[in-house]
């Protein structure tokens, strides 16, 4: 009998959803007990929302109509359930479908990718994963009205987690290279309850279609904004989303306000859907971004930033797109001072006030090369993919969307590695540190934010050895610790 089963009989009919002047409670006597499994699981109270929040990561593709539940506490309620029968694509089911889609997709492949990998044995089940065993006893759910269709839900109670290494899916991989000793200290702590009590945990709950969901990203910012002490925000009135005709006026549009200083203009171009706490939330801090904006204005009246160039071409999938930044030019000045950054013909200028006036290349093509032979590493940096970003079309309108941008460039990793590779760099980790160039030069947005990393490890190089040229006071590397650092890496295994 399932832990829903074991408690119909004690549960109320399904409340309404919330109004204004409304708080909900329901109270489960006995507690949510799941089917024994066992998985190596140290639950502290942050791990329990993390489990519940994160569950969305693990969701199953196509949900239909039939997601979500009745009402802000029965969606949490049913969320602990399905995880405390190991069942996280069930507790997916209770997630708000626009974080589910941005985050479903990469992690249903992540999944195939790491059995593929042979980290995961190829029985590992989403839908019932062994080795893992929780559960939540006399848990109470009260939910708080915060807004139209934005409720957060209160929970109380005691949640448990015991573990059984043994039975944990783990691939040949990890089996085969983990010391038979450290697998027993595992399961040695995993096989040890651990029982921690839940006091008044925020899980925040919104209405789509007339059902309840689980929402991480208001979760977050409803954290932040109790912590902040601030009142609550005027749900729908945020930024109105604004989005451009093209995958490139976005992005256009999103870079010339953001050297405008207006982050209203900025949110306005990220996915209303994907990003929507941050559109509703936003009223909380606004404000004063906008004040302090005028203040620096104020006190930089000459102050001028603009985008001077942006080489974007971009490709078209359905209402998806990819856009991809061949080249940049910027330019700020005021105050006196002024800088310019320019990326052409493989080569990054970049001139700060008085330094390298004349705009001397100072990382091209020859240069890369040289300095990454340095370091030990055979590639050409200048030969690396552009780095891109993820577009959706929403209501015939295009928009940034940061999560895709943020994991796709890690799921196109996972695409280009072979268990034999992950078991030459177990043998021998120098070979990952050879092997990285080739390997990132078949993930083009990766390589992107990698020759982004380095030009700005280069650049910050560079303008520390001339600041030593120049006389400037620098603290010495014993008061930074660099000294101490670097003996603790020459001795580490």
């Amino acid at each position: 009998m399932t832990s829903s089963d074991a408690n119909e009989s004690t549960l109320p009919p399904p409340p309404p959803p919330p109004s204004s002047a409304q708080v909900y409670e329901v109270h489960i006597n006995g507690g949510l007990t799941p089917a024994s499994r066992g998985l190596v699981a140290r639950i502290g109270v942050v791990a329990v929302v993390v489990a519940l929040l994160g569950a969305g990561l693990v969701a199953v593709q196509g949900f239909g109509s039939s997601g979500g539940s009745e009402s802000p506490e029965r969606a949490v309620e049913q969320l602990l359930v399905a995880v405390g029968n190991e069942d996280f694509l069930g507790a997916a089911e209770l997630v708000e479908p626009a974080e589910r889609r941005t985050l479903v997709d990469p992690a249903i492949e992540v999944v195939g990718e790491l059995k593929r990998l042979r980290v995961l044995a190829d029985d590992f089940d989403l839908g019932a994963v062994r080795g893992v065993d929780y559960e939540f006893v006399d848990m109470t759910y009260a939910a708080e009205p915060l807004g139209p269709g934005v409720a957060r839900v209160r929970v109380d109670g005691t949640a448990s987690a015991t573990g059984n290494v043994d039975e944990l899916r783990l691939g040949e991989l990890v089996l085969e290279n983990v010391p038979a000793e450290e697998l027993q200290a595992m399961q040695d702590e995993a096989a040890v309850a651990s029982t921690e009590a839940i006091d008044d945990i925020g899980i925040v709950t919104v209405e789509r279609g007339g059902r309840w969901y689980v929402s991480m990203w208001y979760s977050i910012a409803e954290l932040a904004r109790r912590e902040a002490g601030k009142p609550a925000p005027a749900f729908g009135d945020g930024p109105t989303p604004a989005g451009g005709e093209t995958p490139e006026e976005t992005i256009e549009t999103l870079a010339a306000a953001a050297a405008d200083l207006d982050l209203g203009s900025v949110i306005a171009m990220l996915d209303p859907e994907e990003m929507a706490a941050l559109y509703d939330y936003s009223t909380l801090f606004l404000d004063d971004a906008d004040a302090a904006a005028a203040e620096f204005r104020a006190e930089t009246p000459d102050f001028v930033a603009t985008v001077d160039r942006l080489d974007l071409r971009s490709e078209i999938n359905g209402d998806r797109a990819e856009v991809w930044i061949d080249g940049v030019a910027v330019s700020a000045s005021g105050g006196g001072e002024g800088m310019t950054m320019d990326t052409a013909d493989d080569c990054i200028l970049f001139t700060y006030d008085e330094w390298n006036p004349d705009g001397e290349c100072l990382l091209d093509r020859e240069t890369a090369a040289n300095e990454q032979n340095e370091w030990g590493i055979e590639f050409d940096m200048a030969d690396f993919p552009s780095p891109s970003v993820r577009m959706r079309r929403v209501d015939g309108r295009w928009y940034l969307s940061p999560t895709d941008s943020l994991v796709q460039p890690m799921v196109e990793l996972l695409r280009a590695l072979d268990a034999d590779r992950l078991q030459r760099w177990i043998d021998d980790p120098d070979l990952m540190l050879e092997e990285s160039p080739e390997l990132l030069q078949s993930t083009p947005a990766l390589a992107g934010m990698a020759v982004l990393g380095i030009g700005a490890v280069y650049l910050l190089g560079t303008s520390l050895e001339q600041s030593f040229d120049e006389g400037l006071t620098v603290s010495p590397a014993d008061d930074l610790g660099w000294q101490e650092w670097e003996q603790e890496w020459e001795e580490a295994p």
